[in-house]
């Protein structure tokens, strides 16, 4: 069992382990985490990494009902695969790269916000699916104050973003036989794992599974 709440430190680092159960939600905080050569049972699962720098390399992630999300300044994500129906993967971070990873299972959202996102040999395979890349937004506030004394509204600036992309290919068919889990469960676990309601992860997910279950 990985507890992953018991991992403390500067740098968490997890090689060439496979795990039989992981903790619900699986909430990493440190300056640096590392995932490598790792296989996760992740059946209904919530990885959430907070961390400067994130590493994760030639991992499994099996089960359905997956829900990654990553908070850092630089990412960088290699040789992965991901197994399963009902995938969510949500990136934050200046610095994104994704090279070589698969993703296999029908109903995936994808996004990623930064300044610097490479993505390279990254295949989806899926029917139904969400890739969407989007630039990061500064939030300025004004010292200054209204008449009443009341402060300004912060300003909101659009960062410019550099997306280089190659060799990726979005859309093939799944191949995977994983069990696939509970679309319903899925989609209510993940608007409860987000605060916004309105934010536009939570719109792109509310709209593919709501297009699937119109047709």
């Amino acid at each position: 069992m990985l507890n992953c709440s018991s991992l403390t430190g500067k740098k968490i680092e997890l090689i060439d382990t496979e795990f039989k159960a992981v903790e619900y939600p699986c909430i990493l905080r440190a300056s640096e985490v590392v995932l490598k050569n790792n296989i996760f049972p992740s059946s209904k699962s919530n990885f959430e990494i907070y961390a400067f720098n994130v590493i994760i390399e030639g991992n499994l992630f099996y089960g359905a009902e997956q829900d990654h999300h990553i908070n850092a300044h630089n990412v960088d994500l290699k040789n992965n695969l991901y197994m399963g129906q009902h995938q969510i993967h949500e990136i934050y971070g200046s610095d994104i790269k994704r090279t070589q990873n698969i993703y296999d299972g029908n109903y995936q959202v994808h996004f990623l916000t930064g300044r610097n996102i490479m993505l390279t040999e990254t295949l989806i395979k899926a029917k139904y699916w969400i890739h969407k890349t989007l630039p990061m937004t500064q939030i300025v506030k004004d010292r200054k104050t209204t008449l009443v004394g009341k402060p300004l509204r912060p300003e909101f600036y659009t960062l410019p973003l550099n997306l280089f992309q190659t060799h990726n290919v979005f859309g093939r068919t799944q191949s995977n036989n994983v069990p696939s889990g509970s679309g319903i469960r899925h989609l209510l676990s993940a608007l409860n794992n987000r605060d916004n309601s309105k934010a536009v992860i939570v719109e792109a997910i509310v709209k593919l599974y709501d297009d699937v279950l119109s047709n």
